[in-house]
């Protein structure tokens, strides 16, 4: 029962203390992958509790960081640790950056199968559906599988491209569209000018009338004021004549009376001589006024004349008086009036001027107001004028139709999720969001744009919507076929061999009901395994039966041989039945460790069974012997296994991985030698006082002569002490001398009917001529004798630990056959290069597809530090160049072989800012133009 149940695989569960954390950053170079993913990631990880060594790699695209943690750490623990600061600084990276993705180095990481699916007479297409829909969801519904990668598989998709010419005839719509709504807008502002010019025009003319009319009101205004001033002036002005025509009445009057002295000059004064004159006036000097005498004959003669004309003047005057008197009563019978309606006359002048006034400013208003409109529409046309070329360049749709855009929207679009639930009742429905595009017709009907010129914008208007494969993409073949390949890992906890012979059993199945389906499997580690295994039991057996031999040959008597015989397969059992206990799994650890111990399980039951042989023939009764046999020989074979159990048990307290693979192997050696030691002190008595009851002795003539021998050499070296010491110790130097030059590895190199090949192209071919290098690589390959099937995969990452091309590379699988083989796997090796040799590829080997060194490493690693990315390279290649003279080194590796050109843009930043642009547009420009 414990041995059904014991799970068997390959090696111990081992847990080893390396962490992976690899990074993804599109379009980065390695120094800026470095510097913006590494550098941050080393900082927060550096701090992980138990981490030994940390190393980086930084390459184009990709951060890998590697975590050596001490053996001592719970990894489960270190895990979570990791995770929790990953969450917290992946949060501080770039947006470009993709999420850190951890990965825990483990055996479990290698595929426990791969498997090539092809179909006679049948396409890659049909093989791609069946694996996907039938084979794939059958193997992964199986027990203790894992996962499932198929590669090969001619995956169907939908490519959009967008097409220029669509999104040109769409630009002209939208152009056109564009210039009728500028052309109309430019015509209305237009309209909207010459209405302003018209209003302002008639604005002018109003302008006109309106100051003509005022202008005329205005003089017919002051016209009246003047008329009615001029008459309340007029009061003053007779006033004034008036004294005037009084003072100038009263002078005539006073002149007149001197008509009375003048008339005394005969022929009047100015006919006089003028002695008579001046004597007539030395008569009259006492009548003539004083003011009078000092005149002269002209100035009298003037006098006289004015004297002479002063009645009729003096008439006038008082005529002239009284029409002044009578236009002066008049007047002041008509003042209150003309007052009256000369305030009205000022005040109607003073509203005409106020309405002038406002008349001007309503005009000004009015006309301000049309030259700011005037002045806006000419602007307005200005600035239409200026943008138009501007709406030009924003309305072209190839700003706003990318790759990018129409991405981001058919990823938005192509939506499904549940959104939570709507309770009714007791019941909860569940609510979903439904926007994932159901057929190729509905993704050519989306709705990527609407624009209010041209309406809604579908992805067909853009862009063409065609099913495409990736058939020229990968490639994998079986035996010149077309084919699929399928890794097959397990979960950790699952048992290899099992998992192995259940695929099997659902690969037979299939092929009997799918006619032509055949399925060949390229690696099987449950194979391995049960070969490993099967190895190992029949050494057992071997070494089992050898001692059997060995024993009837010494006892020459069949029944102490058959009861040690019986007590190797007890002690195993029990074995057995601890390791069930103590989940100690059947792998080649622990059954090297039962093999290793068959060859004890006898020892103790040996010297049992001996000494009650020797008991019986000295003449004790059998049960007696059995007793005393056993008993006498007890401790003595008790500390022996004890002192052997001690010297295997100390594995169990080692770190690391040699614990947790060497483990198992002390514990069955252990379980399998307390197991002999029970047997040996109770079963083999009790089989001894059965199968012994008659005794006879029976001499060997040629044992004696051996004994006699062994007594003489022993007499020998006990008297001669140094030779023999110095033989010892001869010996033992030239053992310590034979393990220096013996050399090391992690696991034996095994001739397994299974191994594969890896192929790095030359960088200057491609494409299909790649396709045709692996097609007659594996041609030359299949036609090796014991080559039996040969399975190639190439263009995509494998799907398991080592298991699987990188990026470009091609692995071949390579089947051999696996009875009556001439051809050892390096045999196959050095065919394959010979034949190879013409085609000028690099192809490396693992003799089996069992390769373990990803555990332990391959080779001698070299680690060179320092700041300057340059002087390292040369630093390394001056330490490659000497590692490669040095003798027993067949490869050696700097990194630098795979290093790719790159094409720098050198930015003149001064240019740039200049013609108005940075960095950052340059490089989107850039961008848009690869990415076309």
């Amino acid at each position: 029962v414990s041995f059904s149940g014991l799970s068997t695989d390959l090696l111990p569960n081992i847990e080893l203390p390396y962490v992976v954390v690899i990074t993804a950053y599109p379009g980065a170079s390695p120094e800026k992958v470095e510097q913006s993913v590494t550098r941050p990631l080393e900082s927060v990880l550096g701090t992980t509790g138990g981490l030994k060594n940390m190393n980086s790699i930084s390459n184009e695209n990709t951060s890998i960081i590697i975590l050596e943690f001490v053996q001592t750490v719970n990894m489960d623990s270190v895990v979570i640790e990791i995770s929790n600061s990953l969450d917290t600084v992946s949060a501080q990276l770039e947006s470009a950056v993709n999420k850190p993705m951890l990965l825990r180095i483990s055996p479990d990481m290698m595929p426990v199968m791969a498997a090539t699916v092809s179909m006679k007479n049948g396409s890659i297409a049909e093989v791609s559906d069946y694996v996907t829909d039938t084979l794939l969801p059958a193997v992964e519904r199986i027990e203790g599988v894992g996962s499932v990668t198929a590669s090969g598989l001619l995956e169907k998709k939908l490519q959009v491209t967008l097409d220029a010419s669509k999104i040109e005839a769409l630009n002209e719509r939208v152009t056109a569209d564009l210039e009728r709504s500028l052309g109309e807008a430019r015509s209305k502002l237009k309209e909207a000018r010459a209405e302003l010019a018209a209003a302002r025009r008639k604005l002018e003319d109003e302008s006109a009338k309106q100051q003509a009319k005022l202008s005329e009101a205005g003089v017919q205004l002051d016209s009246a004021i003047a008329n009615l001033q001029s008459l309340l002036a007029e009061e003053t002005l007779l006033e004034a004549q008036k004294n005037a025509f009084e003072q100038e009445k009263n002078a005539l009057a006073e002149l007149e009376k001197l008509n009375q002295i003048f008339s005394q000059f005969p022929g009047g004064i100015a006919s006089l001589p003028p002695a008579m004159y001046q004597a007539i006036m030395e008569q009259l000097a006492h009548q003539l006024p004083a003011e009078l005498a000092g005149l002269t004959q002209e100035e009298m003669a003037e006098l006289e004349e004015k004297a002479a004309g002063a009645p009729t003047r003096i008439v006038a005057i008082e005529t002239e008086l009284h029409n002044i008197n009578v236009r002066l009563q008049v007047l002041k019978a008509m003042k209150p009036q003309l007052e009256a309606g000369l305030v009205e006359a000022q005040a109607g002048y003073q509203e005409l001027e106020a309405g002038k006034i406002t008349l001007s400013i309503e005009l000004a208003a009015a006309r301000a107001q049309l030259d700011s409109g005037l002045a806006e529409l000419e602007e307005g046309l200005s600035e239409l004028n200026a943008a138009q070329e501007e709406a030009r360049e924003q309305a072209d749709l190839n700003r706003i139709i990318t790759v990018e855009t129409v991405d981001a929207i058919l990823k938005a679009q192509n939506f499904t999720m549940p959104a939570g639930y709507i309770r009714e009742g007791e019941q909860d429905y569940l609510v979903k969001v439904v926007g994932s595009y159901e057929s190729e017709d509905a993704l050519k009907d989306a709705v990527i744009f609407s624009l209010e010129s041209t309406g809604d914008i579908r992805l067909s208007d853009v862009a063409e919507v065609a099913v495409v494969d990736n058939a020229g993409q990968n490639y994998a073949k079986v035996n010149g076929e077309d084919c699929a390949i399928l890794m097959i890992q397990k979960q950790s906890i699952a048992s290899t061999t099992e998992v192995t012979e259940k695929i099997h059993n659902l690969f037979n199945t299939l092929s009997g009901q799918e006619k032509g389906l055949h399925v060949l499997v390229l690696m099987d580690q449950g194979e391995y395994i049960n070969m490993s295994i099967r190895s190992v039991l029949e050494n057992l057996t071997w070494g089992g039966i050898l001692a059997l031999l060995v024993l009837i040959f010494f006892l020459m008597d069949y029944r102490p041989t058959l009861v040690i015989a019986v007590s190797i397969p007890i002690s195993l059992l029990f074995a057995l039945t601890l390791m069930y206990f103590n989940n100690v799994s059947l792998n080649i650890i622990s059954l090297s460790g039962l093999a290793l111990g068959v060859g004890m399980l006898v020892d103790n039951s040996i010297v049992v069974i001996d000494n009650i042989y020797r008991l019986r023939e000295e003449g004790l009764a059998v049960h007696k012997a059995a007793v005393f046999g056993a008993r006498q020989v007890a401790g003595a074979i008790s500390a022996s296994t004890l002192t052997t159990v001690c010297v295997f048990l100390p594995i169990v307290f080692t770190q690391g991985l040699s614990r947790q693979l060497f483990t198992d192997m002390g514990l069955t050696i252990a379980y399998s030698l307390l197991a002999s030691l029970a047997v040996a002190l109770t079963l083999v008595p009790t089989l001894a006082a059965t199968v012994l009851k008659s005794s006879q002795v029976k001499r060997l003539k040629w044992f004696d002569a051996f004994v006699k021998a062994y007594e003489t050499v022993l007499c020998f070296s006990l008297k001669k002490k140094i030779p023999v010491l110095a033989a010892v110790a001869l010996l033992l130097g030239l053992s310590i001398y034979g393990v220096t030059i013996m050399g090391t590895s992690f696991l034996p190199e095994a001739d397994y009917p299974q191994m594969s090949a890896t192929m790095t192209l030359p960088e200057e071919r491609e494409g299909e001529d790649i396709y045709a290098l692996n097609d007659e690589i594996a041609k030359r390959i299949l036609e090796i004798d014991d080559v039996q099937s040969v399975g190639a995969m190439s263009g995509t990452t494998g799907g398991g630990m080592g298991m699987g091309p990188m990026q470009g590379d091609t692995t071949f699988f390579i089947l051999l056959n696996e009875e009556n083989r001439t051809l050892s796997n390096r045999d196959v090796e050095k065919i394959i290069l010979q034949r190879t040799e013409d085609l000028g590829v690099d192809i490396s080997f693992s003799t089996s597809n069992m390769d373990m060194s990803v555990l332990g490493g391959s080779g001698i690693q070299v680690v060179v530090k320092g700041n300057d990315l340059d002087t390292l390279a040369l630093t390394a290649e001056e330490i490659a160049s000497l590692l490669r003279e040095t003798e027993g080194i067949d490869e050696v590796v700097t990194g630098e072989e795979d290093a790719k050109a790159e094409t720098r843009v050198i930015l003149d930043r001064e240019a740039t800012i200049r013609a108005g642009l940075t960095t950052a547009q340059v490089y989107q420009k850039i961008v848009e133009a690869l990415s076309t």
